[in-house]
């Protein structure tokens, strides 16, 4: 199996594009509108293994023919290597030419400035995001299932009697002894 992943700008666009030798398949994932697609270039290409799988679920595997020896090819042309110091970088500096200021000619030979050379800029370089790797689904395992586990039944409890408990007697508090009334007043005198 070959294949590539793809986004286009704000995850608008996924899309995995892949071929085994018998086919080829194609999945893209996005919407019609415009508007961003939740995931990434990896769901494209889960969708199209979980599809291939079906499709080719009753074919043989095929292998790849092998590549072919390009160097056995006549009429091909082989580049040679650049041999180190035969590059020019940059521009020559030309050569100066003195001005004697009094605006007569010198009876020299005059050379016009020459246009200022300026280095292009580099072009800016970005680092491609790592593809992510996805680990292929394990494959259907026909290992006989485990037996139940049957959790032992506990063993009986009984609670033992509880302990007489003993009403204690109530406790009175004795009332003071009666006290006598006291006396009649006496008589007043008449």
């Amino acid at each position: 199996m070959a294949g590539k992943t793809g986004t286009s700008e704000e995850a608008r666009d996924l899309w995995f594009v892949g071929y085994i030798p018998q086919m080829a398949a194609g999945v893209w994932l996005g919407n019609d509108d415009n508007y961003p697609t939740s995931g990434s270039s990896g769901t494209a290409a889960s969708l199209w293994h979980r599809v291939m799988q079906e499709i080719t679920a009753d074919m043989k595997v095929e292998e790849f023919p092998s590549l072919p020896d390009l160097n056995s090819r006549k009429g091909s042309i082989k580049a040679e290597p650049i041999q180190p110091g035969s590059l020019i970088e940059g521009r020559p500096e030309p050569p100066k030419q003195e001005y004697s200021g009094s605006g007569q000619d010198s009876g020299g030979y005059y050379e016009p400035e020459p246009e200022p050379y300026y280095e292009p800029e580099p072009e800016p370089y970005y680092e491609p995001a790592p593809e992510p790797y996805y680990e292929p689904a394990p494959e259907a395992s026909y290992a006989p299932a485990p037996e139940p586990y049957n959790e032992p039944a506990p063993e009986p409890y009984n609670e033992p009697a509880p302990e007489p408990y003993y009403e204690p007697e109530p406790y009175y508090d004795p009332a003071p002894a009666p006290v006598a009334p006291p006396p009649p007043p006496p008589p007043l005198p008449q």
